[in-house]
């Protein structure tokens, strides 16, 4: 009689490893198969990466990730984060304060800066660039 059987840990090593997909919002799952290839690729290779930064609301990372109905690029250059939201819809206050509490690290501030005139019309959606070196109370002050 056999009370145990041997395991082998090289097949539950793969069974443990998670694999990290796109995830797609609703409005992106009916359009899944007329996407960009180039985009596709580029939303695995941001699911794949490893988060940059944690805190108490989550973890970040740069990529590229679908959200309700943008896509959102999230970028971090000299440690300095930025974001482009694009959405072939309207993007309204509500869903910029969504992306950012949702992408990027509660320690950043955060700001939306309007370039000309012939800026805003090559760049379609909102950017948000970090205030380097400043925080929500350095704000709250020159507000005051």
């Amino acid at each position: 009689m056999i009370l145990f059987h041997p395991i082998n840990y090289n097949d539950m090593e793969k069974t443990t490893t998670k694999t990290k997909k796109v995830v797609y919002p609703e409005y992106w799952a009916k359009r899944k198969n007329r996407l960009n290839p180039k985009l596709v690729k580029e939303l695995e290779e941001s699911a794949a990466r490893e988060p940059e930064v944690t805190d108490d609301y989550g973890e970040y990372k740069p990529g590229t990730f679908l959200f309700k109905n943008t896509v959102v690029t999230v970028r971090r250059e000299s440690g300095i984060w930025s974001c482009h939201i694009f959405s072939e819809h309207p993007i309204g206050l509500p869903l910029i304060k969504e992306v950012r509490y949702k992408f990027l690290p509660d320690n950043c501030c955060m700001a939306q800066l309007f370039g000309t005139r012939e800026e805003s019309n090559e760049l379609k959606g909102v950017v948000l660039y970090e205030l380097p070196n400043a925080t929500p109370e350095d704000v709250e002050e020159v507000v005051e």
